[in-house]
């Protein structure tokens, strides 16, 4: 993954959105011909109120939503083009969450090895290094056989922000990554985002 990294071309954007145009209700355009692209290792954030399409671009990014004209591209190939595991080899995403799964800490963390297991759900020794990699980060590695549903909300958030770095990609999109955490807490996201 590491050679993979470094062959993508430094002059191409990590990101582009080339005249994308998007709706959630027919001949309402939520976004209109938007063209921007986002460099590679930079830490670039978009501010705005509620409403003004922040998720929405993500989500575009993530291949969650599809354009109605235009196209976004992930290091130069259109996301829509991409395979799921292949957009996740490229691109890991933290969401906002509300609900926690029955499952540990540590469960949760390994899902960010998805895109990258042969067999589903069989870890490698390159996928636990990563995970364990992931909750020292977080420092939450003495909550890895906790119960999600057994940590405050901003311990929560620690575990998916861990799931997220075990996914290791050369783009992480956070959609409002500080929800639950405390001031310190927002402090350590923003270091280990320029990690």
């Amino acid at each position: 993954l590491a050679e993979a990294k470094q062959q993508i071309a430094t002059d191409v954007p990590a990101i582009e959105f080339d005249s994308v145009s998007f709706t959630y209700h027919r001949h309402e355009p939520f976004l209109k011909n938007a063209s921007v692209a986002f460099e590679p290792g930079k830490v670039t954030s978009i501010v705005g109120p509620n409403g003004c399409g922040k998720s929405t671009m993500v989500k575009l990014i993530d291949g969650l939503l599809c354009p109605y004209s235009g196209q976004v591209l992930i290091n130069g190939a259109p996301t829509m083009d991409l395979r799921t595991k292949e957009r996740a080899r490229r691109v890991a995403m933290l969401s906002q969450v509300t609900n926690a799964p029955a499952m540990t800490v540590e469960a949760l963390v390994a899902c960010g090895r998805y895109a990258h297991q042969v067999r589903q759900g069989h870890l490698n020794a390159r996928d636990r290094e990563l995970v364990e990699k992931a909750l020292v980060l977080t420092g939450i590695e003495h909550f890895r056989q906790h119960q999600l549903q057994q940590l405050s909300g901003g311990e929560r958030q620690r575990a998916y922000i861990a799931m997220t770095l075990a996914q290791d990609t050369s783009i992480i999109l956070m959609d409002e990554p500080t929800t639950y955490l405390d001031i310190g807490a927002c402090h350590d996201l923003m270091r280990l985002v320029r990690v």
